[in-house]
């Protein structure tokens, strides 16, 4: 993959800049633009929030926000697939060790899918385990620790999770925090 703002990490991880990110041959461009334009034909885009990509694959994984869905486009921006079962206007997105992780602010909730789109787990809201006044937003990986971290944002504070969404920790007395990298 070809990125004009990709940088890599230590441990290979991937830093892509939004909203430009080139793949192969043609920029994915997710702008105010999109966000004006209103479709609910799958390929489109309707208020994006966050894109990420799967290291095993190189698929790039969408928010739709507006729609209810992730959609999976590969290196040459053609739609693999979407998925939408319990997905409620998801805001964050990550990627590790064959999941994808997503906040979802309609539903206050932090749910896992496979990297296929099947639904495994989620706290909040839906199906899962309900944390009374749970509002994630931002979300990080971290492959070492085997957590995952969410924003809080109206509780101050930073949920670490284990890799089944078990609550691990806290940090707590962080005002508002929206997003989070490791």
């Amino acid at each position: 993959m070809e990125n004009d703002t990709q940088s890599n990490t230590p441990g290979g991880v991937k830093d892509v800049a939004a909203p430009y990110y080139r793949i192969k041959t043609k920029p994915l461009l997710i702008s105010e633009k999109d966000a004006q334009y209103n479709s609910s034909r799958i390929g489109d885009f309707y208020f994006t929030h966050s894109i990420a990509i799967d290291p095993e694959t190189d698929y790039v994984y969408v928010c739709n926000w507006a729609n209810d869905r992730i959609q999976v486009f590969n290196e040459y921006l053609q739609l693999v697939f979407s998925f939408c079962e319990e997905v409620h206007c998801p805001v964050g997105i990550c990627i590790s060790l064959g999941r994808v992780y997503l906040t979802q602010n309609k539903v206050d909730s932090l749910t896992a899918y496979s990297t296929e789109g099947r639904f495994i787990r989620s706290v909040g809201k839906i199906q899962g385990v309900e944390f009374n006044n749970f509002y994630p937003r931002g979300i990080a990986v971290s492959e070492i620790q085997k957590c995952v971290y969410t924003c809080d944002y109206w509780n101050n504070r930073v949920l670490c999770f284990n890799l089944n969404l078990l609550l691990q920790s806290s940090i707590d007395d962080i005002t508002h925090p929206k997003d989070i990298d490791l």
